[in-house]
């Protein structure tokens, strides 16, 4: 294991089929083996080592990995309401190269796990530790370091409240993200993994149209998105002005959920109930 956290979400809700205490184990600022631990052998260095040692130990070539395309949903007509399926399915066939996907925990991360990113694109993400309101503020990070390329921010109207603020920062930077806005009343996540009527999943609804301009925004371009036809064209308009910012406010059902997350909660359905309480 190389740099990896055994945690509920990377993990499947504790469901791997290895048993971490059994393995080599590459962290920050250690080394395991088994249940020995080497302190201050730094990650960076543990890997230049690895490298060495794989290159001269004669392994067979490993075979590619053939992960299969994800079945594609009919092409869903311009009066369409939105749903996850049609989101993921028009945001995979717009996305340019070289961009950085930003993908909030939660419904976000789950769809975007899904994408086959463009050449040279890469995925931003914190699924360790689900720290929701993360993604605002590291998209303006990530749109800092690299001001060559355009982030592409994909984030619930729950974890959107939290850090929204931070926008103020992207616009004074004079970065121009695309910012896709779930709304979808509330914590779906949440309310897929447990106690889905909960009104502590409920958040107050803001005016979304409004947020940009009150942020610093004065050339935002502010979109709506609530049929499939209303999100290519905002599609295609962000695409015709790479240098706005554009915000499109992407309307969803309250319990829709893209494909991995309705899967990992199905899965979590059949196992007892106590189980599931503890996890979540």
């Amino acid at each position: 294991m190389v740099g990896t956290v055994v945690s509920d979400f990377t993990t499947g809700f504790f469901t791997q089929a290895f048993d971490p205490t059994a393995a080599v184990e590459l962290a920050l600022d250690h080394a395991r083996i088994g249940y020995a631990v080497y302190p201050e052998v730094r990650l960076d260095d543990a890997l230049e080592v690895l490298a060495r040692v794989t290159a001269t130990a004669g392994f067979a070539a490993a075979e590619a990995i053939d992960v299969p395309d994800v079945a594609a949903p009919a092409p869903a007509a311009d009066e369409s309401p939105l749903d996850h399926s049609v989101f993921w399915h028009e945001l995979q066939g717009w996305l340019p190269r070289e961009t950085t996907v930003v993908a909030e925990a939660g419904t976000s991360f789950y769809g975007a796990l899904d994408l086959r990113l463009p050449e040279r694109s890469d995925l931003l993400g914190q699924p360790v530790w689900s720290s929701i309101g993360y993604t605002i503020p590291a998209m303006l990070g990530a749109g800092l370091a690299r001001r060559d390329r355009r982030p592409v921010l994909i984030i619930g109207d729950g974890a959107a409240q939290l850090t929204v603020q931070e926008l103020g920062q992207v616009f004074h930077h004079g970065l121009a993200p695309v910012i896709l806005l779930i709304d979808n009343a509330g914590y779906t996540v949440e309310r897929m993994i447990q106690s889905p009527e909960a009104v502590y999943q409920d958040i107050v609804p803001w005016n979304w149209r409004l947020i940009p301009a009150a942020l610093g925004g004065a050339r935002v371009r502010v979109l709506e998105a609530t049929t499939a036809g209303e999100l290519r064209s905002a599609l295609d308009d962000a695409a015709s002005a790479p240098e706005d910012a554009v915000f499109v406010r992407v309307q969803l059902p309250r319990d829709d959920a893209p494909r991995l997350l309705v899967e990992l909660t199905r899965r979590l359905a059949t196992r007892p109930t106590e189980s599931v309480k503890e996890l979540a």
